[in-house]
């Protein structure tokens, strides 16, 4: 059950806001603070195994067993086609956000949207991704005159929020 990216994940932190959190007032170092919001947002999502930002996915069952159960929660259902056929209208989701039951002839191919949105996004998930942001951007070669150690706090602010299955 691996999604296919249609859409692309919009950023839920801003370049204004991560450079806010660099402590950067100047557009030269933009290209930088965006690479390390992109970054940040890609470990998050890795780390948390749900969509961090909005995002379009879709999901082909080459089997149908009549229900499927997604590991993060969806927020709408764009598409639903069986055997080449739409499927109208379109199945609702659980009481769970995540669950999808309707009777269909394989395949079935299901297109959702999903993700954390800059209202929805937790805010130890934004202090982590914050942090990442400021320490990739001060600190973005491998070798340095000081030692420099993993941030662990990262790893703590997201650890509650992790799912079940990474994507």
């Amino acid at each position: 059950m691996n999604p296919k990216i249609i859409t692309p994940a919009t950023q839920v932190i801003d370049l204004v806001r991560g450079k806010l959190q660099c402590k950067i007032t100047g557009n030269d170092r933009n290209d930088d603070v965006a690479d390390a919001i992109a970054a940040a947002r890609d470990y998050a999502q890795a780390f948390l195994g749900v969509p961090v930002g909005p995002q379009t996915l879709q999901y082909t069952f080459a089997s149908w067993c009549g229900a499927v159960t997604l590991p993060f929660d969806v927020t709408t259902v764009v598409s639903v086609t069986a055997a080449g056929v739409a499927v109208s209208p379109l199945p609702t989701l659980g009481a769970d956000d995540r669950t999808l039951t309707f009777a269909a002839v394989a395949p079935v191919v299901i297109r959702l949207t999903c993700g954390y949105t800059i209202a929805t996004l937790p805010s130890m998930v934004k202090s982590a991704m914050l942090l990442m942001i400021a320490d990739l951007v001060r600190n973005p070669q491998a070798q340095s005159e000081v030692q420099l150690y993993k941030n662990h706090a990262v790893d703590n602010l997201l650890w509650p929020h992790r799912a079940r299955v990474s994507l």
